[in-house]
């Protein structure tokens, strides 16, 4: 009876020790994730460097090396068969290591153009600066003018080209995107049919997967080299708007470029006649033998040719009006302004 009544007399006492250990343990846990969270990041130094563009490159290489020995081994019988293979998927395997090459040579030739088409930016930006510090003033002739506007309609026409094709990248990569993740669907449930004994399936899911990253990776290769040609053709393109400002500020019209600029518009005007009747003659021949498509060709090719033939016309008159306006009013020696009927 006394040891229960001291027993019970010395529970506060435990309990009391109890919740005291339990609070310091407590902290020192809630001390330890708290020194965890404020510990600093290591260096930048200390984390995994990047690949450079170098290894990159050497690394696709030999994957794209690796590929056509995977090609060459399932060619020639020594690549190992997965166990309850059938014939389809056998040779759906041979297919998809072939378009792995295909897709890996292709990242290889891609990334070696990005390499030149980088240079060519580079040269384009130096080009840039110096025509910048050129000061030249002219004066100049209206022939250089037209030669110069252009050369800027075809680099604008180039550039409109390089932005279409960066659309058109983007929505194939985002369409990629969607099937990637339905093969990385159908791999994981892959997993679970190799578990039972059929390990066929998961081996042409993972190749159907990978095909698919590589496309995917291919696709960024080109968005990349598109952007470099992009980002040259508007370094032009701001170059030759610059040219053509300080060209139209200081150009001359003389006699004698105005019988130049005759010649090569009548020049220009019997090559169109010639190619209106070539094409009429072609249409007519294709019509006689039933060819639908080459007289829908025709019929563009024809058109295409009216609409040059009669925009010609209207600049010889241009050019001729130009002309006596310059001949019968004297010019400012180093501006003037575009004429009001510039095409």
């Amino acid at each position: 009876m006394l040891l229960r009544r001291s027993c019970l007399g010395r529970l506060p006492v435990l309990a009391v020790s109890l919740g005291l250990a339990f609070g310091v343990t407590a902290a020192a846990a809630q001390g330890s994730s708290l020194s965890k969270l404020l510990k600093p990041d290591p260096a930048p130094a200390e984390k995994a460097a990047a690949p450079t563009t170098a290894e990159a490159d050497r690394s696709l290489e030999e994957r794209a090396a690796q590929a056509e020995r995977d090609i060459a081994a399932e060619r020639s019988g020594l690549r190992p068969v997965p166990a309850g293979a059938t014939p389809s998927q056998i040779a759906e395997i041979g297919w998809l290591l072939q378009r792995l090459g295909a897709l890996l040579q292709s990242q290889v030739d891609v990334s070696r153009e990005i390499a030149g088409a980088r240079a060519a930016r580079e040269e384009a930006e130096r080009s840039s600066a110096a025509a910048v510090a050129d000061k030249d003033t002219g004066p100049h002739t209206v022939s250089e003018l037209d030669e110069q506007y252009e050369r800027l309609d075809a680099e604008r026409t180039r550039l409109n080209s390089f932005e279409s094709v960066a659309t058109l990248n983007r929505e194939e990569l985002n369409r990629l995107e969607a099937i990637y993740k339905e093969r990385q669907a159908e791999e994981r449930l892959a997993f679970d049919a190799a578990a039972r004994g059929a390990p066929a399936e998961l081996e042409v899911a993972q190749l159907r997967t990978r095909r698919i990253r590589e496309a995917m990776a291919l696709l960024q290769l080109q968005g990349q080299l598109n952007e470099e040609l992009a980002q040259a053709s508007r370094l032009r393109l701001a170059q030759l708007e610059r040219r053509v400002a300080v060209i139209s500020a200081s150009y001359r019209f003389t006699p004698e470029e105005l019988d130049r600029v005759e010649r090569a518009l009548q020049a220009r005007v019997t090559a169109l006649d010639r190619r209106l009747e070539e094409t009429s003659a072609a249409r007519s021949a294709a019509g006689s033998r039933g060819g639908a498509n080459a007289s829908v060709a025709s019929g563009a090719a024809s058109a295409a040719a009216s609409r040059a033939r009669a925009g010609a016309g209207p600049m010889l008159t241009t050019r001729s009006a130009q002309y006596e306006r310059a001949t019968r009013r004297p010019r400012p020696k180093y501006r003037s302004p575009m004429p009001p009927d510039w095409p």
